[in-house]
């Protein structure tokens, strides 16, 4: 008995031993060294909207016929104002044909009333010109009892042509001095152009003082009444073209004449289909030769450049968005395809929903190589800050106790070493760190094995009690 109690400890010795070893071999498996990277994010904003358009629209029939034309077809861009499908003229109600003769008539009518109304802003302007002639006029027949001049003004005048005739005196002196020699010698031709020119500003300088003394002769007066009463003619005849004009109050009949052509437009389009807006036909439902009925949908039209998704932000989040934020957008029922956009306008009002205080943010977005599906549901990721270049680990190699997180870094002899560490954002399977403690771009750390509780040990080999690494 004595014998079987002292193998009894051997034995289970032993099995603990062979415990140990298994699960240092199970240990050492699931461990692995990976390195240090730098990745770069940018501070971004998820959330999730609906694809639409600020122009989309269907168009459908305004009235009952046999489709005689489609001019466009999916894909085909047209302009504001384009027919893009017809009905046949044989088709439609008479309703139709009756606005069509309507439009022509009212379309005349119109025309000639705008050039009455034409004629009439002229005549009005008229008015006006021949106001201010017979006030000129008056103003200088007025003006003939009063002096030409005042006396400072008139002295002024004596004065200088005093000074005018020692000039001319002056020249008539050097030209004399000269005037005996050859035509052609540049002396004697400047000395008589000088007293040309003398003697024309002396003969200004008395006419204008011969003016400023001199009284109007009679045929001034009479010449002054007659613009007077001329410009008084022309404004009475001015003013009665402007009432012959006025009489049957165009102003009115044009209003009329334009709202008519617009009802009767209105009637006569309706065996059209006519783009809205500068588009692109989505979808095409109308065929040559099919009879449909007033109301049934012709086609789909989108301006792409309108293309949008509308987001609304928490409150918390909202100040972090600005107008030009860059934006990616991916649809859930487009697998792959991924769209580019930028934030357009952020509404300052909010809106409570389900108790939160919701900001509507619109995100334009850049037209697609692809067909899309609008209506569907856009995630949308605004990206509302700089991108950063940030360290980071395998979220593996990320390890915590009493003390908080920490990395095992390996060094070239194998042995790890404790770097307290604090962790940011998730990219995938990586980490981003806060505080990376020393560590740096390619740095070798322990992904995998388990946390020690309560270690305050910088360095150690074989942690775990497992074989050193790399041996």
């Amino acid at each position: 008995m004595q014998k079987y109690l002292k193998i009894f400890p051997l034995l289970l010795l032993a099995a603990l031993l062979l415990s140990a070893c298994a699960g240092q071999a199970n240990a050492q498996t699931s461990v692995s060294f990976q390195p240090v990277t730098t990745i770069t994010l940018g501070t971004s904003i998820q959330s999730s909207g609906t694809l639409s358009a600020g122009q989309l629209t269907t168009l459908a029939w305004g009235t009952n016929g046999v489709i005689e034309t489609v001019n466009v077809e999916p894909g085909s861009r047209v302009k504001k104002g384009d027919v893009l499908a017809s009905l046949r003229l044989d088709s439609v109600p008479a309703s139709i044909l009756q606005a069509r003769a309507d439009l022509a008539s009212n379309e005349e009518t119109l025309d000639n009333l705008k050039d009455n109304a034409l004629s009439l802003n002229q005549a009005q302007l008229d008015v006006v010109t021949a106001e201010q002639t017979l006030a000129d006029a008056e103003k200088t027949f007025a003006s003939l009892d009063y002096p030409r001049a005042s006396d400072a003004l008139i002295m002024n005048t004596e004065a200088q042509i005093r000074q005018a005739e020692q000039s001319v005196a002056r020249a008539s002196d050097r030209y004399r001095m000269v005037q005996n020699l050859s035509d052609g010698d540049s002396r004697k031709t400047e000395a008589a152009l000088a007293l040309t020119n003398a003697q024309l500003s002396l003969n200004e300088l008395k006419a204008k003082l011969n003016w400023y003394t001199g009284t109007p002769a009679q045929t001034d007066y009479d010449s002054a009444r007659l613009n007077v009463e001329k410009a008084k003619i022309q404004l009475a005849e001015a003013q009665k073209e402007v009432e012959r004009l006025q009489s049957g109050k165009p102003s009115t009949e044009l209003a009329q004449a334009e709202a008519s052509v617009a009802s009767a437009r209105e009637q006569a389009n309706a065996m059209y289909i006519l783009a809205p807006f500068d588009g692109e036909v989505i979808v095409l439902y109308a065929q040559p030769g099919e009879v449909i009925q007033n109301g049934a949908t012709a086609m789909g039209l989108v301006d792409y450049s309108t293309l949008k998704v509308e987001l609304a932000i928490d409150e918390s989040e909202i100040t972090q968005v600005k107008a030009g934020d860059p934006a990616e957008i991916s649809i859930d029922s487009l697998p792959g395809l991924i769209l580019t956009g930028k934030v357009t306008l952020i509404d300052p009002i909010g809106q409570t929903v389900s108790g939160l205080v919701k900001y509507t943010v619109i995100v334009s977005v850049e037209r697609p190589d692809s067909s899309i599906l609008f209506g569907a549901t856009a995630n949308v990721i605004v990206t509302t800050g700089e991108p950063r270049a940030l360290l980071a680990v395998p979220v593996g190699a990320v390890l915590s106790d009493t003390e908080g997180e920490y990395i095992l870094r390996v060094g070239a002899d194998g042995l790890t070493q404790r770097v307290d560490v604090e962790t940011g954002d998730l990219a995938g399977s990586l980490v981003t760190l806060v505080k990376s403690g020393g560590l740096k771009e390619g740095d070798q750390v322990q992904v995998g094995g388990s946390s020690t509780s309560g270690t305050t040990q910088d360095q150690q080999r074989n942690p775990g009690g497992m074989m050193p690494f790399g041996g």
